[in-house]
């Protein structure tokens, strides 16, 4: 399904006449809209042979961002972004959930007056997130606290005055410090996350 998408939006911009004026991105305009992350995935891993198959594991995971903003000057706008990601996965015995939230404010700049117009982005913003991990009755939850980095870019194709595609992409640093409570204790870490990531949304401007 990533393949197809990615496939059928650049197809779409590279076709998309690049030459149609208009004022999408004006001084005083709204922008709203949400991104999906393309490392959308559902897999399993199997082991299997003659006489019998063994799943060894699956992972999920799914991110949406819907946005909000406003043009201070044409072509710029600046908003608030609201991040969710879930994930699961099993292995055998062992599972696990977590959900994350992030709140983060950031500013965008498109270039050039044609329909499909290049983009830069950049936003920084708390979040926060729970998780639960449990093997052979070993159990642990924990509770993170997130602080996010991003930085990207792309192309926005307007396929009308309000409406564009977005495909782009997006570097981002988190840092989480979590508090875990387990059977045995109640350990605290703190890691740093650097990740690139693939991005396909929609952008409304009114």
């Amino acid at each position: 399904m990533k393949i197809s998408i990615t496939k059928s939006i650049l197809i779409f911009l590279l076709l998309f006449p690049g030459n149609v004026l208009y004022s999408q991105t004006d001084k005083g305009k709204f922008l709203t809209g949400v991104q999906y992350v393309l490392n959308f995935a559902s897999t399993t891993n199997s082991i299997s042979d003659q006489s019998n198959s063994n799943v060894t594991g699956k992972y999920r995971t799914l991110s949406l961002s819907p946005r909000a903003g406003y043009f201070i000057i044409d072509n710029v706008p600046a908003g608030l972004e609201f991040l969710y990601t879930y994930a699961s996965s099993s292995d055998g015995s062992a599972t696990s959930h977590s959900s994350s939230y992030f709140l983060t404010p950031f500013i965008r700049c498109y270039f050039g007056k044609s329909a499909v117009k290049p983009y830069l982005q950049a936003g920084a913003g708390p979040g926060w997130k729970k998780g639960s991990y449990v093997e052979f009755g070993y159990s642990s939850t924990s509770e993170s606290k997130l602080f996010r980095y991003e930085l990207g870019g792309g192309l926005g194709a307007f396929i009308n005055e309000h409406i564009s595609i977005d495909l782009g992409l997006s570097y981002k640093v988190t840092t989480e410090s979590f508090h875990m409570s387990t059977t045995v204790g109640s350990p605290d870490s703190k890691t740093l996350n650097k990740n690139l990531e693939a991005l396909v949304g929609f952008v409304i401007c009114l």
